[in-house]
C-alpha cells in the first residue's frame, strides 16, 4: 500500500491480556472504521509495513482491543506498542460536502483573511462540538482555532490551504470568553 493510500487511524497504545490482543487507541474516537476493516498495516518505526487481518476485535472503554493475525502473544504484542494503525484510504466512507479528514488537512497552510501566511495545521482534535486546529505559527507558538464558520472562512483540500477570519477578530473573540 502506498503512502498516498495510507491513511493513519490510531496508534497501538498497549498490550491486552496474554494472548496477543493489542489495544489502540484510535485517532477519532467517533470513527467505527476499524468495525468494518477486515485488514490493517502495522508500522513500527524502522521496520518495513505489516498487513495483518483482524481476527477479532471489541471495545474497551475508548480503546479498541484487536486480535490480529500472526500476534499470538503478550511479549509479541508489547514490541507493537507505538506501531501505527494503518488502513487503505479506499475502506474510508465517502465523504458530504464540506466533511474532510484530518489526515488531509494536517500540515496545510493556514492564511488571514488577507492572504497573510500565520502557519500549518500541526494537529486536529475533537472538542465535542466541533474540532479544533491546532496552527503551529509563523515564528513559533501556537493558535487554537475552534472550526466553526465565524472562524474558518475556506478549506481548500486540493491547495492544502486554509482561510481564517482575520486573525485580530479570532484572537479578540477567543480572549473575550464568548462561547463558539
Amino acid at each position: 500500500m502506498s503512502d498516498q493510500r495510507a491513511v493513519e487511524v490510531g496508534r497501538v497504545a498497549r498490550a491486552h491480556g496474554l494472548r496477543g490482543e493489542i489495544r489502540v487507541r484510535v485517532h477519532n474516537p467517533e470513527s467505527t472504521i476499524l468495525d468494518t476493516v477486515e485488514v490493517v498495516w502495522l508500522e513500527c518505526p524502522g521496520e518495513p509495513r505489516k498487513r495483518r487481518s483482524i481476527v477479532s476485535r471489541r471495545y474497551i472503554g475508548r480503546h479498541v482491543a484487536l486480535k490480529l493475525e500472526g500476534v499470538s502473544d503478550r511479549d509479541h504484542a508489547e514490541s507493537l506498542v507505538g506501531a501505527r494503525i494503518l488502513v487503505s484510504r479506499d475502506e474510508l466512507p465517502e465523504l458530504e460536502e464540506d466533511e474532510y479528514y484530518h489526515v488531509d488537512l494536517l500540515g496545510s497552510s493556514v492564511h488571514d483573511a488577507e492572504g497573510k501566511s500565520i502557519g500549518r495545521i500541526a494537529s486536529i482534535y475533537a472538542a465535542g462540538a466541533h474540532d479544533v486546529f491546532v496552527v503551529e505559527r509563523d515564528g513559533g507558538g501556537e493558535l487554537l482555532v475552534p472550526v466553526v464558520t465565524r472562524f474558518v472562512r475556506d478549506i481548500d483540500l486540493a491547495a492544502r490551504r486554509v482561510t481564517l477570519a482575520p486573525l485580530s477578530e479570532i484572537e479578540a473573540l477567543m480572549s473575550d470568553g464568548d462561547e463558539v
